[in-house]
């Protein structure tokens, strides 16, 4: 009896051993399944990023690199135009609490408000305004007293800084950004507006060519002129497309012959001109006797050697005004009233 009361007792510890045993490997196999598992984690994500990146981007917005800085501000005013962020703004604005109204007026300022890069020093700013106002009233005196030759050519633009090919379309792009240089951009608008200033704009490489104004001149010799041009076109016909050599076609002075897209009667006169008659009888195969091309008459033939001379004389003034440019600069009489003299 003894003995049988042993085995069965070794036989209840034996099972119950192999009970808690494979309850063990079971709940480990499960727990390592659940670690493997790759869930989709949007919403943790979102619960996190919104604690930890709203922390982030006001660091990097305070940070000493202008790239971090702007990039962090970029992001918040991204997220802050999207509808239910402005629509959160404008319900702050209208709230009765003065300390939550002025955070979503701050805010909206910012939103609205030039982020330009103010690096100018007050004296620089003080000295542009009052330029900016007295130019308009003695623009030849300025221009004597050298406010292109002696400052405006030296000027360091930030289009210049990295590319100094980029000197050529200052104006330009002064014209394009007008905002984000007001005072500069005034300026320049002024001296751009008289005769002299555009010649010593273009003489100090900061405003293009006059190519087109000759392409017009002899459009309008060619048609009979028929199109006016006033005494402003000069500035119109100075508008280049800023970093688009590659797409733009061949320049006049490749070829001698490449001219600009004029209008929808100019088009079709040259079109008459290329048209050529075929005739040909049914059944009987295409030859070049069949072509008969227009006769060109001597008025095309004159055309074309003008506009042949034309880009000649376009390289030389080029090459020209390129010594001239690097010659020192003549002496001229001080002005009175320029304030960088």
């Amino acid at each position: 009896m003894t003995s049988q009361y042993n085995d069965r007792v070794v036989w209840l510890c034996l099972g119950a051993t192999l009970f808690f045993a494979v309850r063990g490997v079971a709940a480990e196999l499960h727990r390592i399944r659940e670690l493997t598992t790759i869930r989709n984690g949007e919403k943790d994500d979102q619960v996190i990023g919104e604690g930890t990146e709203d922390e982030t981007l006001q660091k990097l917005s305070e940070s000493t690199s202008f790239d971090l800085r702007a990039a962090a501000l970029r992001i918040i005013s991204e997220r802050s135009t999207k509808g239910s962020t402005r629509d959160l703004l404008l319900e702050d604005l209208s709230s009765k609490d003065p300390t939550l109204r002025n955070k979503a007026l701050n805010a909206l300022y910012f939103l609205v408000s030039n982020r330009a890069c103010k690096t100018r020093p007050q004296g620089e700013k003080k000295a542009l305004n009052t330029l900016d106002i007295i130019l308009r009233e003695n623009v030849p005196a300025a221009l004597e007293a050298g406010v292109i030759s002696r400052w405006l050519s030296k000027y360091p633009f930030p289009c210049t800084t990295e590319d100094e090919p980029k000197r050529i379309d200052v104006v330009v792009l002064t014209k394009t950004w007008y905002t984000d240089d007001s005072v500069m951009s005034s300026i320049i608008s002024t001296l751009s507006s008289h005769q002299e200033g555009v010649s010593q704009l273009r003489k100090y490489g900061l405003m293009g060519s006059r190519m087109a104004e000759h392409t017009h001149s002899v459009y309008d010799d060619e048609i009979g002129d028929e199109y006016d041009h006033d005494d402003g076109s000069e500035n119109d016909s100075d508008v280049w497309m800023v970093g688009g050599e590659e797409t733009a076609g061949l320049p006049l002075w490749a070829g001698g012959r490449r001219r600009q897209e004029g209008t929808a009667e100019e088009q079709e006169l040259r079109r008459q001109r290329r048209e050529a008659m075929v005739f040909s009888e049914s059944g009987r195969p295409l030859g070049r006797d069949d072509i008969i091309h227009p006769v060109r008459n001597r008025e095309d033939e004159e055309l074309d050697a003008e506009l042949e001379q034309l880009a000649d004389e376009v390289d030389r003034e080029l090459r020209e005004e390129q010594l001239e440019a690097e010659r020192q600069a003549r002496p001229r009489r001080s002005w009175s009233m320029w304030p960088f003299s």
